[in-house]
């Protein structure tokens, strides 16, 4: 479903006049053609210029451990953060999980869009939880980044149509992507921001001793606080910080997690 541009510019526009962002082509009537530090975006919503803020101006992702890598993207949305890792050198692959289709669609041109990363990532079009499922959510375009596989506050989805998805038990998917990669002598960095879903995921990976295997991890709570997962991440040998996403959502129900496991 297309809507206005007139806002996404309007949002679009403090990061056009700090020089931060180009502007590759006049807007079509659906999306814009944006460029940061050589990475190419499709852009149509003032949620996609927040997520870029965040990922890019903000730098919510700094990295954190040396060497190489894999990253690893629980809710990959439209591939910003995927794209971001994808350009450091020493990023040697990257999964990403996204659950909605027309979602996993914007990231496939996002990353077509950047052919000199593209081989580097490997996307699944489901999510990951402490179960398998199929399900279905009512799926709002503007909001891509909000869309959840699992019961909660509502987005501004009401009317909207129904969408699939389908989800799978987190550790029988990366279990071996983890064991891989440390067989390979790389470092893990896991991000999971996934409207919720993130209070099944760590604790079966905990349960199934995963996060023992990832050196650096990033977590958006949403909805019940972040102390449970806190709790999981120091029981597993992570050094950890917070921060509020007030400035970027207006809302106070969501923080982000930034863990490194100690040395």
């Amino acid at each position: 479903m297309a809507h206005q541009l007139g806002p996404t510019i309007a949002k679009l526009q403090e990061l056009l006049n700090m020089g931060f962002v180009k502007m590759l082509a006049s807007p079509r009537s659906d999306r814009c053609l944006t460029e940061i530090y050589g990475i190419k975006f499709w852009i149509d919503s003032p949620e996609e210029v927040l997520i870029l803020k965040e990922v890019f101006a903000h730098d919510e992702y700094p990295k954190q451990v040396s060497g190489n890598f894999v990253f690893v993207d629980i809710g990959l949305n439209v591939g910003f953060t995927s794209l971001k890792f994808a350009s450091d050198p020493n990023c040697k692959r990257i999964y990403g999980f996204e659950p909605f289709a027309p979602t996993l669609e914007r990231a496939q041109e996002n990353f077509e869009l950047n052919p000199i990363f593209r081989d580097k990532i490997s996307v699944y079009n489901y999510g990951l939880s402490d179960h398998h499922e199929h399900g279905s959510s009512s799926y709002n375009t503007a909001k891509r980044g909000q869309m959840k596989t699992i019961k909660g506050p509502a987005v501004e989805t009401l009317d909207f149509p129904e969408e699939s998805f389908i989800v799978k038990e987190a550790s029988a998917v990366l279990e071996s992507i983890f064991q891989e990669a440390k067989t390979d002598l790389l470092k893990i960095i896991l991000k999971i921001d996934c409207e919720g879903a993130e209070y099944e995921i760590l604790p079966h990976l905990d349960k199934q001793n995963l996060l023992k295997l990832v050196d650096q991890i990033f977590i958006e709570w949403h909805f019940k606080g972040s102390e449970s997962l806190l709790e999981i991440l120091r029981a597993n040998q992570f050094q950890t910080r917070e921060e509020a996403c007030i400035d970027l959502w207006e809302s106070t129900v969501s923080g982000m997690i930034h863990g490194l496991r100690a040395p």
